[in-house]
């Protein structure tokens, strides 16, 4: 859904964005919080709440010495770690670990209550949350979490994850709704998986705006993964300053627990009918992935150690998530490797275009969920399915090369949202992914294309923000209405997946290879010196100056037929850079080609001279090892690895590798012997990657 924006709409949001709600000043009354100046350790704020909760006198602490209160204080402590000791043990504090958590027992009206303390540092300034901790039964606790643990690692698909996942926190704290939320491109939510109470509205498979979590709001789980709010109809606890002339800046409260919530957000929810609020951010390498948000009718206490458990619960479940994802995904790849494969099942064997969508058109559209596919070069055109007219699909590839150049696929499940719908009918196709044949000259296209597909989206309320003037100028009003809202959305495709582009485009790469190909066959006879030339790139990658596939692929039939005749053993390594992409994401592309450079020179320098190193395919690898071992291999493999770990990339810091080791066996063709291989270095990711399995 896309907003309709105005000056007024715009205005609201850019009022939204700006709203500082980390520096909100104040706290919620579930515990308190003291600021300390890291130079002269003196308390320069304290929340208003000080002495209710430690029954300390703000007028007495505000402006003293920590360790001066702390001393005439001691008697009312007892023994264990103290403000003190976590003052010191702030000087540990790093990026993997920014917040210090301590337990003390203090006497407070002559009882001994136990507290939390929660300590980061801001600029010039430590903090101390301090937050009562109820008497519950550890172990009681402890046994529920080890019971939803141990089922959240059972769980062999995502929806039963997430849905063991809502079910195990609403057990342990109690609320009345537990929610997935996953957010989408455009960051919107959707509730992907519920446990609710009986009688509490279901938002399952409802849309959420994404104007309903600000950009601001969503950065602040980059620092916490945590937002509690116990109590939402609490007054918020003012920050009391020592010396409020003194221009001390704003504390930034991110880190805490206790943060006050914005008037904005409290009137959320209070639309809502909720009363207590708990979100856990889940993300994934690429960043922000989606919460597990909590809400309860009626506020409600939540001790720190039931608050822990809930992360413990999800950040299990998020491991969990990306690993069954991550094997979705492998395959995935592995079914669409297999038709690639196909492509060069018969060496030597030359595609004209139309051959290749005669043959394998249908196919690719099934392992690519498209409608129609279409290929073009040399203003040669061939195409199966569901495709627009081939005189539109020529201005396409016209607006393609003019606008959209490099080796970038290019995709869009909205066409009528795209220059494209000014070429032609394209009729009900709404989806297109286009990629370049970049080794052909001039460069060609492999396209496919997606119907549209037309559905109702249920949002909970409707998603248009609505404005509204206060004091002149335009705000964004708390949402009042959650009832379902439907949105009949049309002219859209199923979406383009990240990974069915990456493999789609290792595929046009195995096409473009072939078509090229092709062409060095036409001109063989008349062009020897530049048919040389040409069948040298196209044995060589020209990044990294190794074996590509296809040499690959001719050297190992070579290979096997020696083994074959000869008896004579013949390993095959096989190994990728783990978490490449999220390098790559990271530090540019440009850096990542640099890696891929580096990697193939050092381990062609590790290698025999009888030895090969080729590069199979974006960041996957292949050594050839004549006349070795599995055993030999294995030790070749572990040699490698260790290699590239040592490797410092100065500025980009290091990476590593995962390998696969497969020996051949009497009677595997080429096929059988890579897949052996790539199954054994999807065990090595599987099993924590840099590592070696066989």
């Amino acid at each position: 859904m896309s907003l309709h924006h105005s000056p007024q709409l715009d205005q609201a949001l850019a009022h939204c964005a700006s709203e500082p709600v980390h520096i909100p000043g104040a706290i919620q009354p579930a515990g308190c919080l003291l600021c300390v100046d890291e130079q002269s350790h003196r308390i320069v704020q304290v929340s208003a709440n000080l002495e209710s909760v430690l029954g300390l006198p703000v007028d007495t602490v505000l402006g003293a010495f920590l360790f001066d209160v702390l001393a005439q204080q001691s008697a009312r402590m007892e023994t264990g770690p103290t403000f003190q000791g976590m003052i010191d043990e702030l000087n540990t504090l790093s990026e993997e670990r920014p917040l210090v958590v301590h337990e003390i027992r203090w006497f407070v009206d002559g009882v001994v209550k136990v507290f939390q303390l929660s300590a980061w540092r801001d600029d010039h300034y430590v903090a101390i949350e301090v937050e009562p901790v109820p008497r519950l039964r550890q172990r009681r606790i402890l046994a529920r979490i080890n019971q939803w643990l141990a089922r959240l690692a059972e769980a062999e698909t995502r929806q039963e994850l997430l849905d063991t996942l809502v079910s195990g926190i609403r057990q342990l704290i109690g609320h009345d709704w537990v929610m997935v939320y996953q957010f989408d491109r455009d960051w919107h939510g959707t509730v992907v998986a519920e446990s609710c109470a009986g009688g509490a509205t279901s938002f399952l498979s409802h849309h959420f705006p994404a104007t309903d979590i600000p950009e601001q709001v969503r950065r602040l789980y980059s620092v916490n993964p945590v937002r509690s709010i116990p109590d939402a109809t609490a007054k918020p606890v003012p920050l009391l300053f020592c010396e409020p002339s003194a221009g001390q800046p704003p504390l930034d409260l991110s880190p805490g627990m206790l943060r006050a919530v914005s008037p904005a957000h409290l009137g959320y929810l209070a639309n809502m009918g909720v009363g207590a609020s708990l979100s856990l951010s889940i993300h994934s390498a690429d960043g922000l992935w989606g919460l597990v948000a909590c809400h309860a009718h009626q506020p409600t206490p939540l001790s720190p150690a039931l608050r822990d458990a809930a992360l413990t619960l999800v950040r299990m479940a998020t491991q969990r998530l990306f690993l069954l994802q991550e094997r979705e995904d492998a395959h995935y790849a592995r079914r669409v490797l297999e038709n690639r494969m196909l492509l060069v099942d018969h060496p030597g064997k030359m595609f004209k275009p139309d051959q290749l969508i005669d043959e394998y058109g249908e196919r690719w559209m099934d392992l690519f969920n498209a409608d129609g596919v279409a290929l073009m070069y040399q203003k040669k055109l061939s195409h199966v399915g569901h495709t627009p007219a081939p005189e539109v699909l020529s201005r396409i590839v016209n607006q393609l090369n003019a606008e959209h150049h490099g080796n970038v696929p290019w995709s869009s499940d909205f066409l009528n949202e795209t220059a494209l719908m000014e070429v032609g009918r394209l009729a009900d196709l709404a989806g297109m992914l286009a990629l370049p044949l970049t080794a052909v000259s001039p460069p060609g296209w492999l396209l496919f294309f997606r119907e549209e597909q037309q559905q109702v989206r249920y949002w909970a309320g409707s998603p248009e923000p609505k404005p509204v003037v206060v004091d002149g100028r335009a705000v964004m009003n708390p949402r009042r209405s959650f009832e379902r809202w439907e949105e009949q959305v049309a002219g859209q495709s199923v979406p383009w997946r990240s990974i069915e582009i990456r493999l789609a485009r290792e595929l046009s790469e195995n096409i473009s290879i072939i078509i090229f190909i092709h062409q060095v066959d036409l001109l063989n006879e008349r062009l020897r010196k530049t048919n040389q030339y040409l069948a040298s790139l196209a044995t060589t990658d020209s990044l990294t100056d190794t074996w590509n596939r296809y040499r690959i692929e001719q050297e190992l039939e070579k290979e096997i037929a020696v083994a074959r005749r000869y008896t004579r053993p013949c390993t095959l390594l096989l190994f990728d850079i783990d978490n490449f992409k999220h390098f790559n994401d990271v530090h540019g592309h440009e850096a990542g080609d640099r890696v891929l450079k580096v990697i193939a020179h050092e381990v062609t320098g590790c290698l025999r001279e009888s030895d090969n190193l080729g590069r199979w395919g974006g960041e996957e690898f292949i050594v050839l090892a004549a006349n070795s071992t599995l055993n030999d291999g294995v030790h070749l493999a572990e040699r490698l690895r260790a290699h590239v770990e040592a490797l410092d990339f100065g500025e980009l810091g290091g990476v590593t590798i995962s390998v696969g080791v497969a020996e051949w066996r009497k009677g595997d063709t080429r096929k059988v012997l890579v897949v052996r291989a790539d199954e054994a270095m999807y065990r090595a990711k599987s099993s924590g990657r840099n590592c070696v399995k066989y």
